[in-house]
Order: C-alpha cells, then structure tokens, then sequence
C-alpha cells in the first residue's frame, strides 16, 4: 500500500469531489500518546479541538475507532457529533448509527470464564494489567520487568489454549497488550466498511 503523502493529489482530489467523506481516526498513538496505564490516556486540547470543527463540517462523516469499550473511548475524546466505534468495531454509537455485534454477546459467559482463568494464571506477575472491555479482554504488560515478560506470554497462552481449540474466541497482539475476542469474522475493517454502507457517498 503506498504512503498517503505519495498519491495524496489523486486523494485530494476524491476529497474534494465527493458529497460527503468518512474520516475515522484511532485513539491510542493518534490522537491520544500511548502511556504505561490505559486509565491515564488523554486526547490532547487541540487535538480534540479541532475534531470538534470537523465534527461541525457537514460534508464531513467524522469518528474515532479503538480497541476500547465504546463508554470509555467516547468519554475520553467527549466530543459531541461524531460517531464512536469501540472494541474494534463490535460496538458503535453516534448520529444515525446504534450497533452492537449480536455474535458477540453471546459469546460474553465465555468470555467472563477466560477473564477468572487469566486472573488466576497472572495474578503472581508484577506489572500486569487485565482490562474487561465487555466484549473484549485486553492483557497490559508495559509495566511488567522484560525478565518476566515471557512468562506473562506463557500464562496467557496456556490459558487460553481450550477456548482457542473450542473455536469460541481468538487472540491478537498488540503493542505490549495481548487480546482477547470472539472468534468472528468482524474488526475495525469490517466495522468501517459497515458505516461505509450506512453512509454512502
């Protein structure tokens, strides 16, 4: 895929001719920096100003799309008007839009039996941070000494494994983060060309 920067006249130019554009950004490493701690992430003043003046550009579809729970990303951008999508897309809210996975919750018991064996497999290791998201699990090892590191991957791994092998959920990595989520053919691709549908050029 070429750098955006390499073809942007071709884009500039889509841009300016379409009647209406879809502009989604991330949250953590965008427009918020990454941290140690997931609590402490903050947008920044400006940033969020000037989310806040496309969010006024009519011709503009604008949102934010994380692998938070949706309640916590909206709370922390807390700009009005645009559209969030939360747990990569298993969740979104916003203007015209209200949509929760139906594959998803049903696969929140299991979920909530992988969060207590996690508990249980990592509670020993300093450092570790487990997230319930409701519809995903995140497993945070920034904090955790790079001697241990492994053993984090391991207990994680180990944990998971019969949930894997059921077909029931799946893992992803990330920066310094393990993840947990139903095995679904769904994630922020899915969920953009969803509102892709819903809000057609």
């Amino acid at each position: 895929m070429p750098h955006l920067l390499s073809v942007w006249p071709s884009v500039a130019r889509r841009v300016h001719d379409a009647e209406k554009v879809l502009v989604l950004f991330d949250f953590d490493g965008t427009l918020a920096p990454i941290v140690e701690r997931p609590e402490l992430a903050a947008i920044l003043p400006n940033t969020k100003n000037h989310l806040t003046g496309l969010s006024q550009r009519g011709k503009y579809i604008s949102g934010v799309i994380s692998g938070r729970r949706l309640g916590d990303v909206t709370g922390r951008v807390g700009v009005s008007g645009l559209i969030y999508a939360g747990n990569h897309g298993f969740e979104m809210s916003g203007p015209g839009v209200s949509f929760i996975h139906p594959a998803a919750e049903q696969v929140r018991e299991t979920l909530m039996g992988a969060l207590e064996g996690l508990r249980r497999a990592l509670s020993g290791l300093p450092g570790v941070i487990i997230e319930d998201k409701g519809l995903t699990l995140s497993v945070h090892y920034r904090l955790t000494p790079e001697n241990m590191v492994a053993d984090v991957q391991r207990g994680f791994t180990d944990t998971l494994e019969p949930y894997l092998a059921s077909g029931q959920l799946r893992t992803t990595t990330g920066k310094m983060v393990l993840e947990v989520r139903p095995n679904l053919d769904w994630g922020k691709g899915k969920a953009i060309a969803k509102l892709q549908e819903m809000f057609p050029e």
